[in-house]
């Protein structure tokens, strides 16, 4: 199957948050970088960004969705033949996985990958808190991992699984004229491989793993340059050794449902 398509994001541990009444000096000083939607979010009632609490979020859960059709709500069901659930939230997406409800069809997974995008980043701050510092640089989205590309034959396969374990990045595949970007800003890329167009962002960011350290959340969309189809996809971002601009991509289960039974 191909990577891309696979649901890849954020099964990282539960971080417990600062607690007490009033932020003491090293409380404050985690405050210097704080969890952050980078890239808006699009929900019917407006686009939401920036600075974001445990409440910001739970309110986000049930907010509806802006997706890529009128009729995009109903995409999920539990086989073929049964009734199409209406999902507007993430909180209702979240229960309807939980229950063993999926896409079928093209259309359903294209709309599925709205939901994935806005759940993996909403997973992401979840887990996450505010960092202490920061070592990363925007500039250095083009040093990312080529693992975030996809392939089309066991060649092709064979040939990102050499690159991904030497450590190639898309500004190597550049280099190489494999990839050639057409937008190229601080917290944004585009480019073309393989037949498909790929758009590269920060999405957000916070410490996951409670090194102290901000890592961040990407958001990689792809679309067939002849044809529909297309995919939303996210990835943990962050340095072995925030000295170097090396970024690592963490690969893992994107929306992973809490309970069956969450938030209506």
């Amino acid at each position: 199957m191909c990577l891309l398509v696979k649901r890849i994001g954020l099964g990282l541990w539960l971080l417990v948050g600062l607690s007490g009444l009033s932020p003491s000096a090293e409380e404050a000083k985690s405050a210097a970088y704080p969890r952050r939607l980078i890239d808006p979010l699009e929900f019917a009632d407006g686009k939401v960004s920036g600075k974001v609490n445990d409440a910001t979020l739970t309110a986000l859960l049930n907010r509806k969705l802006v997706v890529g059709a009128d009729d995009g709500y109903k995409f999920l069901t539990k086989d073929e033949a049964e009734t199409y659930l209406r999902t507007e939230t993430i909180a209702q997406y979240r229960k309807a996985r939980a229950q063993g409800a999926g896409p079928w069809t093209t259309f359903d997974i294209s709309m599925d990958s709205f939901f994935v995008g806005v759940g993996g980043a909403l997973r992401f701050l979840e887990i996450c808190r505010d960092a202490e510092k920061s070592a990363f640089k925007d500039a250095w989205l083009k040093q990312l991992s080529i693992s975030m590309l996809g392939w089309k034959d066991s060649d092709q396969e064979a040939v990102h699984k050499r690159d991904k374990a030497a450590g190639l990045t898309l500004a190597d595949y550049a280099r190489d004229k494999k990839i050639k970007f057409t937008e190229s800003a601080a917290d944004r890329l585009e480019f073309e491989f393989g037949g498909r167009l790929y758009v590269v962002d920060w999405a957000a960011s916070g410490d996951c793993d409670g090194d102290g350290f901000e890592d961040r959340l990407i958001s990689v969309a792809w679309y067939y340059k002849e044809g529909s189809a297309r995919s939303y996809d996210t990835y943990v971002a962050k340095y072995a050794d925030p000295s170097k601009p090396d970024v690592f991509l963490t690969e893992i289960d994107q929306v992973v449902p809490r309970t069956s039974d969450e938030v209506d």
